[in-house]
């Protein structure tokens, strides 16, 4: 992979990055030959299917360069340029690109990238067994004679941007990959890793785009009463803290472990001694009868992987619980590659439940944690993780 905050093996979303070399390069090609449903309603309305970048239309067909990713017993394949749709409509040549590709191959195969700012499955792929083949020993990858097809997310996207009149969806047309890249070493190899599990792919994610202004704090309703001290545990999603050599907790926090790793809802797995579980001192906070809380933390950790350019503080940890709006917020700093420059953003959306409630103790166990919608431009973490996707879960307790 040759950008810059891409050797971050997160994305992390609030740093403005750069190319620059990384440490998961690669060679080969991924090649996408245009034919079925999605391609005929595109075309039929006017639109031109192309490339950009070092990708390259060649004989009809379209090749994108592969400069990176990891192969292990799944396998993710950065992709180096990306494919554009171009139509004229009411005098105006209007365009689409799919950028930022990353091809997941495994137990679930997919296209992710960007379409604007929104980082989605672009398309689902079809890699029969006896089809693909994955080196986990070498890094190469190998595809005969896979299927894509454009989904309907993707479609909405394109038809909205372009002014069609008719969303295309369905089959895109046959997919191929030849691949040498790095052999996997972080959190997709292993059981229970790999993008086809949700993991990320450890060595040269595409990045995320930056974070504009802070998140703003939860108004304080009319009758909540002050937080006179509360408790958080933060457990880590576990593939994320057996990729990253050091996991140290700064500023009073600590460290917990170890512990299991299914009881976020992630897959049940042998318990492990890294610490997946971290807690933070208690600062200040406010809690409303309804069942509206906002709770602030200090303390922070810092994870670091020198070898992928990962040094970076999560830190101040905010929790809002708020129904349906419920989210975490940290503030993020870091150094060399992961530097987003001292800034809050929001870590994960969680849903609550319901409480315990025990005098004036309130309790909320095992809330989950989920990159947001938009984790392109509000989640440190969404450079691996699609929208929606679970990122651990968050237990507090306060008292007032």
């Amino acid at each position: 992979m040759k950008r810059a905050g891409a050797a971050l093996a997160l994305g992390v979303a609030t740093a403005a990055v750069a190319a620059a070399p990384a440490t998961a390069q690669g060679t080969g090609t991924t090649t996408i030959a245009p034919n079925g449903k999605a391609v005929k309603s595109l075309r039929s309305q006017g639109v031109k299917i192309g490339t950009f970048g070092p990708a390259r239309a060649r004989r009809g067909r379209l090749v994108l360069p592969v400069d990176g990713g990891l192969v292990g017993s799944t396998a993710t394949l950065n992709q180096n340029g990306g494919l554009r749709l171009t139509r004229r409509a009411g005098g105006k040549r209007r365009r689409v690109d799919l950028k930022r590709l990353q091809l997941r191959l495994g137990r679930k195969s997919e296209i992710v990238g960007y379409v604007g700012s929104s980082r989605f499955t672009i398309f689902s792929v079809k890699a029969p067994e006896s089809r693909l083949s994955l080196g986990a020993a070498n890094g190469s990858a190998s595809l005969k004679g896979g299927t894509v097809s454009l989904t309907r997310r993707a479609g909405e996207a394109i038809k909205r941007k372009l002014r069609l009149r008719r969303m295309p969806l369905g089959a895109f047309g046959a997919i191929s990959v030849d691949a040498l890249v790095n052999p996997a070493s972080g959190p997709g190899a292993g059981p229970g890793g790999g993008p086809g599990g949700g993991e990320p792919g450890g060595g040269g994610p595409p990045v995320s785009g930056p974070v504009g202004d802070e998140p703003p704090f939860l108004a304080r309703p009319e009758g909540a009463v002050d937080v006179t001290s509360a408790s958080i545990d933060w457990h880590v999603r576990p593939s994320w803290i057996r990729y990253v050599p050091v996991n140290e907790p700064f500023g009073g926090a600590s460290g917990e472990g170890p512990t299991p790793t299914g009881q976020c809802g992630e897959p049940n797995e042998p318990v492990h001694s890294d610490v997946y579980e971290y807690h933070f001192p208690f600062a200040r906070g406010w809690y409303h009868p309804s069942g509206i809380a906002a709770v602030y933390f200090t303390g922070g950790v810092n994870f670091k992987f020198q070898a992928h350019g990962i040094d970076l503080d999560t830190k101040d940890p905010e929790i809002e619980v708020n129904g349906a709006s419920s989210r975490a917020i940290f503030r993020f700093d870091g150094r060399g590659d992961t530097n987003p420059g001292n800034k809050r953003s929001v870590f994960v959306d969680l849903t609550p439940g319901t409480p315990s409630v025990s005098g004036q103790s309130v309790t909320w166990d095992r809330m989950p944690g989920a990159i947001p919608d938009e984790g392109g431009s509000e989640s440190v973490f969404a450079g691996f993780y699609l929208p929606r996707e679970r990122f651990g879960c968050i237990s507090m307790t306060l008292n007032y």
